[in-house]
C-alpha cells in the first residue's frame, strides 16, 4: 500500500492493502477502494517528463509518481473496483461543496 502524505481521507473508508493513492487526493466517507486500484495516476504528458528519474525501488518509484500527481476527488459512497485506474484530476461520486463569496 502507498498513500500520499497529501491525501485527505474522511471517516468510514475501506482501503485494500494493495491500494496506491497518489497526489493531493480527497476521499469522502462510505467508500471502498478495492485491490490493486491506483488513484491519482498521472496523465501521459506528466509521466513522459520523469522518464529516467528515480529508481526501481518500490517506495522511491511511488514517491516520484506522487510528486507529479495533481490528485483526484473520490466522493461519498464510491466503490472503486479491483485493478481500476483513476487518473489525476478525476472527480467521482457524490460531492457537495459549498462556496461562499463575500
Amino acid at each position: 500500500m502507498y498513500i500520499s502524505s497529501r491525501t485527505k481521507i474522511a471517516g468510514n473508508v475501506l482501503l485494500s492493502p494493495t491500494t496506491v493513492i497518489l497526489g493531493a487526493l480527497e476521499i469522502s466517507g462510505n467508500t471502498l477502494i478495492d485491490s490493486y486500484a491506483v488513484i491519482g495516476y498521472s496523465v501521459r504528458r506528466s509521466l513522459k517528463r520523469v522518464i529516467g528519474e528515480g529508481s526501481h525501488e518500490t517506495q522511491e518509484y511511488y514517491e516520484l509518481l506522487d510528486r507529479i500527481s495533481r490528485g483526484a476527488v473520490i466522493g461519498s459512497g464510491c466503490i472503486v473496483r479491483a485493478w481500476s485506474i483513476v487518473y489525476e484530476d478525476a472527480v467521482l461520486g457524490i460531492l457537495l461543496r459549498l462556496v461562499i463569496t463575500l
